[in-house]
């Protein structure tokens, strides 16, 4: 039986059955080779080794092609399975691919456009180029060229997923492992079904690959052709601006009064002078659309503060007359426009005229309303004729190629200006004038309108029209800086009187140290941006511009690591500006207790040691910001955070564990800025927690500077904490034979009626022990406030006396008693002789 059983069990493996078959017949034939005679034993004995090994190697070819033939089905079953994933990735991408319908729409669109770019430049160009009409084009035209190239970018990546979906197919399809057929039929048979099945889902995926394939390098070849005519055309432009700038003064038409060479009717002018503006003004808002939100939200914070302001005067009943002295403050949205719209328009780079006229054009007629009533009626005349011009010569600006019409134009406004404004200055009522320096901008007009009638006269046509448009211009922005000085000095002047301590309303500036007048930096700051405003209408300007921006903006390569004068800047600019704002937040939020208040309601109010965590924040994203904007690789921060390492390990372990209790501070608040605390015996206000150490003002009014390790490991008693109380503790002494059960009930009387001392807890009055020359009374009751402590504890002792003096009861002064005793025998000695 355990012969059959192992015999079973060899059956199993295939190998081992043959192996057995092979002892056996070996066995059968050994015991019939003893029968055999010897002549023939060798001969049958060779014919079954050659049998067994005919049967053995048969066997093992079988073998092998099995094995052969499962690995080859493995390999064929992980490249189906990667063709179907390769088939459901492909068709996935097809579904989310990009709608080449909307992208032929979108390139039509961008062609209409630059054909409206051309128009008047290499089309319908007439005699002479105009320097608006090649200024709003290169303008239009490089805005047109970033969205082409912008969308062959997306082009090109949506080509090139295709082609590797395209080349991953037929890498799988020429695999020679895919036509591999196994010889078990049942093996070939589902092997022939796969490939049934993925045949027909090739087919619609290839047929669907090229198709796309196909419209994508059309899309392409299109897109390619635009943006090399585009960059063909910004080339000639700037060819163009060369010219003109080398020829300024050159004549480019004839006389205002001579022969008209060429001409177009003026509606064609202005149609397309309206669709290059129009498209200009859409591209730039788009692009700095967030930059419009931040300056609409200076503008809601900016009215928000003068309304404040206005309500803090009409609540304090101290508001004069409805504009003298408080111009500012007739209408707070009209005076926030102004100062927000003159000062934040210069974070918009190189705008386009359109666009800088939504800054000045709201702005002045701001200001208008403003100072109705407020200047004299003929200054008032004065100012509404220039803003007349200004509007007049905004108009003409946007009218981008040359016509009589518009010469005629230019010399009859520009000549209304010269003479208009020569009567001003020479019969104008100087004294009720409110700022006399605009008479030197009503004269830098009448020089640029003079100049601009002789050049347009003698056919100077583009400079012409430059000045004729920058005196009206640039003297309505001059003079609205003018006012924006006053405005904002009259806003901080009454900023300071009414805010006498920072508030939520005032955005917690500390206006006695902001001061009353705007600091000089920013007269600086609206002289070299009315420079800018002015240089902007010259190509020459340009020319100047452009040279620092290549020095600015150009790479620079030390060792491995490239770098810009930009990038160095930006990165120590934002550096700059997070430290200041870091010292803005505490600066402001800061001294909003004063040190020697006495108010029983005087509370904390601001970020308090939250201050500490913001300045972390703030200076943590402006190095982020700085790096960011640097591209300062991430090995570099690495290596300077390793020095850092080094640096705390050799010697900056105290400063290290300073910063850090300053953290701990911030965040466990065991003092907060404002608390009254006892340090080291010495008592006083936390004014401001820093990252190395503390500000503590005392008492006595000195600023003691105590590092945040030995504030946070110290003996420190915070009287602000809880409830905000504190007890006082009074020993007075009565002398021996005054009736104490009596006194004690007219001290708690008089504890209760004092409304400085709180009656919860109730004060309480006890005599505590007997001392040599008094019986000591304990007086204990609470202050509403620790910073009130001396002046109550004052207030009760005079009260106490008063009662005593009443009451004729006597604080008695330290006294001994000495008593003299005499020796009997000392009296004996003293009385007998002296002598032996």
């Amino acid at each position: 039986m355990s012969t059959l059983m192992v015999c079973w069990s060899l059956q199993r493996n295939r190998h081992a059955a043959v192996l057995l078959t092979a002892l056996l017949t070996l066995f059968c034939f050994s015991i019939s080779a003893q029968q055999i005679p010897d002549s023939s034993r060798h001969i049958d004995t060779d014919s079954l080794v050659k049998l067994l090994r005919q049967a053995t190697n048969k066997d093992r070819a079988v073998s092998i092609q099995k094995y052969q033939e499962g690995k080859m089905a493995l390999r064929q079953e992980a490249l189906t399975q990667d063709f179907k994933t390769t088939l459901l990735h492909a068709k996935t991408f097809l579904n989310r691919a990009p709608d080449t319908n909307a992208i032929n729409a979108e390139l039509s669109r961008l062609e209409h456009w630059f054909q409206i770019g051309r128009d008047g430049i290499f089309e319908n160009k007439g005699s002479a180029q105009s320097h608006r009409n090649l200024t709003t084009s290169g303008i239009l035209l490089n805005e047109l060229l970033r969205k082409t190239e912008g969308r062959k970018l997306s082009i090109d990546k949506y080509e090139h997923e295709l082609n590797n979906f395209r080349l991953r197919l037929d890498s799988l399809n020429s695999d020679s492992l895919l036509y591999y057929f196994s010889s078990d039929s049942a093996t070939l048979m589902q092997y022939l079904a796969t490939l049934i099945m993925l045949s027909k889902q090739v087919g619609p995926a290839d047929s669907n690959l090229t198709q796309a394939l196909f419209h994508a390098r059309a899309l392409q070849a299109r897109t390619n052709l635009l943006q090399s005519r585009i960059s063909a055309s910004l080339e000639e432009i700037n060819t163009y601006h060369r010219e003109l700038s080398d020829h300024t003064l050159n004549r480019e038409f004839s006389n205002l009064w001579g022969e008209i060479k060429s001409s177009r009717p003026i509606g064609e002018i202005l149609k397309f002078s309206r669709e290059k503006n129009q498209l200009a003004f859409w591209f730039y808002a788009q692009n700095h659309w967030g930059r419009l939100v931040l300056l609409g939200l200076l503008l809601i914070a900016a009215t928000f503060f003068l309304n404040s302001l206005k309500k803090k005067l009409a609540e304090e009943n101290s508001a004069p007359e409805n504009h003298h002295g408080r111009l500012a403050l007739r209408y707070p949205f009209l005076s926030a426009l102004t100062i927000v719209f003159s000062i934040f328009q210069f974070m918009f780079p190189d705008p386009p005229f359109i666009f800088c006229c939504i800054f000045w054009v709201p702005a002045a007629i701001s200001l208008t309303i403003i100072f109705r009533g407020f200047i004299t009626r003929y200054w008032m005349i004065v100012w509404l004729m220039m803003f007349a011009q200004f509007l007049f010569a905004s108009f003409d600006n946007l009218i981008l190629q040359a016509s009589r019409i518009e010469r005629y134009y230019i010399f009859t406004f520009s000549l209304l200006g010269v003479i208009y404004g020569l009567m001003v200055l020479l019969r104008g009522r100087r004294s009720e004038l409110r700022e006399k320096h605009i008479l030197w901008f009503i004269a830098f007009v009448v020089v640029l309108e003079f100049a601009a009638t002789l050049f347009n006269l003698s056919g100077r046509y583009n400079y012409a029209k430059t000045l004729y448009v920058s005196g009206f211009v640039n003297v309505i922005i001059a003079i609205t800086f003018l006012w924006v000085v006053r405005l904002v000095n009259e806003t901080l002047m009454l900023a300071s009187e009414i805010y006498k301590r920072p508030e939520k309303k005032s955005f917690y500036i500390n206006f006695e140290r902001v001061g009353k007048q705007a600091p000089g930096i920013f007269y600086i700051f609206l002289v070299t941006g009315w420079f800018i405003i002015f240089g902007r209408n010259f190509y020459a300007f340009k020319l100047i511009a452009d040279p620092i921006q290549d020095f600015l903006f150009t790479e620079r390569t030390i060792g491995q690591y490239s770098f810009s004068i930009k990038g160095i800047v930006l990165f120590f600019g934002i550096l700059f500006i997070a430290a200041i704002v870091s010292r803005v937040v505490s600066y402001f939020a800061s001294d909003k207790i004063p040190v020697h208040s006495s108010s029983a309601d005087q509370r904390r109010i601001g970020l308090g040691s939250w201050i500490l965590l913001v300045r972390i924040a703030i200076i943590s994203m402006g190095l982020f910001l700085a790096v960011a904007a640097a591209g300062m690789p991430l090995d570099r921060i690495t290596i300077i955070l390793g020095a850092l390492g080094v640096g705390v390990g050799l010697g900056l372990q105290a400063l290290v564990s300073n910063l850090v209790s300053g953290l701990i501070l911030a965040f466990e608040k065991p003092v907060n800025v404002g608390d009254l605390i006892e340090v080291a015996g010495k008592t006083g206000t936390i004014r401001s927690i820093g990252f190395r150490s503390s500000v503590v003002t005392s008492i006595d009014g000195s600023s003691v500077i105590i590092p945040n390790g030995d504030l946070l490991n110290g003996n420190l008693v915070n009287w602000s904490q809880g409830m905000g109380l504190r007890r006082i503790d009074l020993l007075v002494g009565v002398a021996y034979g005054t009736d104490v059960n009596a006194l004690l009930p007219q001290i708690n009387e008089l504890l209760q009626a004092n409304k400085r001392v709180l009656s919860t807890p109730t004060p309480v009055a006890f005599a505590e022990a007997f001392n040599d020359s008094s019986i000591d009374l304990k007086l204990i009751f609470w202050t509403p406030h620790p910073r009130e402590y001396l002046s109550i504890k004052s207030e009760v002792i005079g009260q106490v006396l008063a009662l005593f003096d009443q009451k004729g009861i006597v604080i008695p002064f330290p006294q001994r008693d000495l008593h003299i005793y005499n020796h009997p025998d000392n009296k004996q000695d003293k009385g007998s002789p002296s002598g032996g």
